[in-house]
This record gives structure tokens, sequence and C-alpha cells, in this order.
């Protein structure tokens, strides 16, 4: 009896030391990992913060120019109807815009909208649309460059860039950049994914174009906006995503996508 039990205990610490090996380690911050790429809590953070930055940045530049509308406005003006009037993908529209570009966000919201980045970008990359960091440098060097020659001899333009640059910069010096140029550098493994994500999306929009019923005006864009909307949940829905941390989780905003997953190349 005693050899038994013995070996019944031998056999449990084994099993133990087995189940313990095959168990993966991820960095304590780890929050998620979506096709086996870690969104870390940090990022979460970040996005957060810079969130408020854009936002402080929006509110300043409306400073000098109070009649500019906010971005829902602008929308309800372009559809050139009434609030009372906005039908359910309008709305979604509006929402959508707000979520990605104007509002103060959750920690789950900035999660969920990491989420989609690392989905459209994985995507984007097997699509052939990848942008490294050296071209993304060279996109926005050339930018600045067109930007800068578009002002020469418009002194009135040129006088009201300088003031709208001296204002942002002290938002950037609030949160620790010298400059839009010190913000846009450090950060530029960020815009070379979102350049990489544009090329992309500017594919959708193409393919869209000819497959969504037609519609009229701006309410195209809204129609493409929200399809490409769907189409990040219906890759998020068949992507492997593993929530590491019970504080997040991930949220749905689309509707179901019925058009399968498409060639961007």
């Amino acid at each position: 009896m005693k050899v038994r039990k013995i070996t019944v205990i031998v056999l449990i610490i084994a099993l133990s030391v087995l189940v313990g090996c095959g168990e993966k380690k991820y960095p304590e911050n780890a929050v998620a990992l979506v096709n086996g790429v870690i969104i870390t809590e940090q990022e979460i953070e970040k996005e957060i913060t810079e969130r408020k930055m854009a936002i402080a940045i929006g509110e300043k530049i409306r400073s000098l120019e109070p009649n500019n509308l906010t971005p829902k406005e602008a929308v309800i003006q372009s559809l050139n109807i009434t609030e009372d009037e906005l039908n359910p993908e309008q709305i979604r529209y509006i929402e959508s815009m707000e979520r990605a570009t104007s509002k103060l966000l959750s920690g789950n919201e900035a999660f969920n909208i990491l989420l989609r980045e690392a989905i459209y970008y994985q995507e984007a990359v097997r699509q052939e649309h990848k942008v490294s960091v050296g071209e993304a440098k060279q996109i926005l060097e050339e930018s600045n460059k067109v930007s800068k020659e578009a002002l020469n001899g418009d002194e009135e333009a040129l006088q009201k860039q300088n003031e709208i640059t001296k204002i942002i910069t002290e938002v950037y010096k609030q949160y620790e950049f010298e400059s839009e140029e010190d913000y846009l550098n450090q950060r530029i493994d960020k815009s070379a994914q979102a350049m990489t994500i544009s090329r992309m999306k500017s594919q959708f929009n193409k393919v869209m174009t000819a497959n969504l019923p037609k519609s009229d005006g701006f309410q195209v864009s809204i129609d493409i906006s929200n399809s490409w909307d769907d189409y990040g949940e219906f890759l998020l829905n068949k992507a492997k995503v593993k929530v590491l941390n019970t504080k997040y989780s991930m949220e749905l905003y689309g509707k179901p996508w019925s058009y399968g997953l498409l060639d961007l190349k």
C-alpha cells in the first residue's frame, strides 16, 4: 500500500510539472494577444494620453476659429438634415468617428482601438501594403515640404499657420514633446503602421464603392466607413484573440459582414 501511495504521489507531481511546463509565460503588463502579438497596459495608457493631447490641440485650434464645427455638426451639415433626422447608420458613423478622434477614451475603448489597429495592420501586411519606418519618415518629410511650399507668398496664411503652430506646440510641451515634429519622430513606428493600414483602406474603399448599394452625396462616405468597421470586426472574429487581463473585454460596434475575406492587394 505504501508503495502504491508513493507511486500515485510521484505521478501527481510529475503531471503538475508537465502542466506547469506547458503554460506560456507572458509579460506582467500583457493585456491581450492578437494572433500572437501582445497588447500591453502601457500601450493602452499611451492611447488614452495621446487622445487627451489630440483633444487639447483641437480645442486650441478651435479657439482661433470659434465658428469651426464639431465633427458631429459637420456631418449633419454635409447631410443637410437636422440631428433628429439622423438614421441609425448615420448615428453609428458619427459615434465611430468620435470614438476614433474626439472622444475621451475609457480604458476598454482604448483597448478596443488597439485591438482593431493590430488586426487591420496584420491584414494590411498580409495584403502587401506594408510601409517601412524609412518610408514613413520620407512621406512625412515630403508632406511637410509640400505644406510649406503651399504657404509661400501667402503672408496671411503663413501668419495664421505660425500662430497655430505656436499654440499647439504649447500643448505638445505639456505632454513632454518639444514640437509636433518631435512627437511624430518619437512615434514613427506608429505612423508607419497607420500608413500601412491607410493603404489597405484606400483599396477597400475602391472595392466597396463597386459592391455597396448606390447612395448619394455624403451618404456614400458613411456607408463605406461603416463597412470598414464591419470588416474590421469580421477580421477580429477570425483572429486568435486571447484576453489576459479581466479588466478588459472585446466590444463589437458593427454589423455582421456578408462579403467574406476580400482581396485588397
